[in-house]
């Protein structure tokens, strides 16, 4: 791992600002819009992880899983399962170019590595 020179963070003498740039093309405010993009998609699975955890908590207290409202409920789960990524995705993306058609950012970070 290379070290560049910059103002982002610096322990003691060392610098690691100019690194990101340097190596992989992206400024702050390029991983600022990526990283608000995927704070969306983290709370949606925050949300579903929820929604499981009362399913199971569910499960639990009735001591199976072969119920009739634990079937509605896993249903429901199935459906928000898939549903919940793909919108926060959608969502996430639609914030990440606002952002970075308001901050004038040029590219945002895609995949680094």
């Amino acid at each position: 791992m290379g070290f560049g020179n910059g103002e982002l963070l610096r322990i003691g003498a060392i610098t690691l600002h100019g690194l990101i740039y340097e190596k992989y093309g992206y400024n702050g405010r390029s991983i600022a819009a990526t990283l608000s993009g995927s704070l969306l998609v983290c709370a949606g699975e925050a949300a579903l992880a929820k929604f499981a955890e009362s399913y199971f908590r569910n499960e639990q207290k009735a001591e199976t899983p072969f119920t009739s409202a634990g079937a509605k409920e896993l249903l429901r789960l199935e459906i928000l399962a898939i549903a919940v990524p793909t919108g926060c995705a959608m969502a996430g993306s639609i914030a990440e170019g606002i952002l970075a058609g308001f901050m004038q950012v040029e590219n945002t970070v895609e995949n680094i590595g």
